[in-house]
């Protein structure tokens, strides 16, 4: 599909020239971490209500940074790790019952 919107011969020399490892990687990212990752999705979302569970997509940014940081040693300056606390209160605060009380019951 690529080749289709996005012509560029280089693309091709590039799938051409892939090793074995890269390809491999490739089809992990592609299809095993996809369908675990759906798999863990809707088995928290048979158990947890959606309003509970979704709020933690809003995590994957987070994630990625974490991840690049650990497997490539990037660094990132303040405003990413400010953005990165500000996702996480923001989560704590739509997920965490903290001060909340619930309506009794008519």
């Amino acid at each position: 599909m690529a080749n289709v919107f996005d012509p560029d011969p280089s693309l091709l020399a590039a799938i051409a020239g892939a090793t074995w490892t890269s390809l491999a990687a490739a089809i992990y990212l592609g299809a095993i971490a996809t369908i675990l990752a759906y798999a863990i999705w809707a088995d928290l979302l048979a158990r947890y209500s959606a309003a509970t569970v979704s709020p933690f997509a809003l995590l994957v940014p987070c994630v990625g940074i974490v991840g690049s940081a650990i497997a490539f040693g990037e660094t990132f300056g303040t405003i990413r790790y400010i953005g990165m606390f500000l996702i996480v209160a923001g989560i704590a605060i739509v997920v965490l019952p903290a001060g909340r009380t619930k309506k009794p019951a008519d």
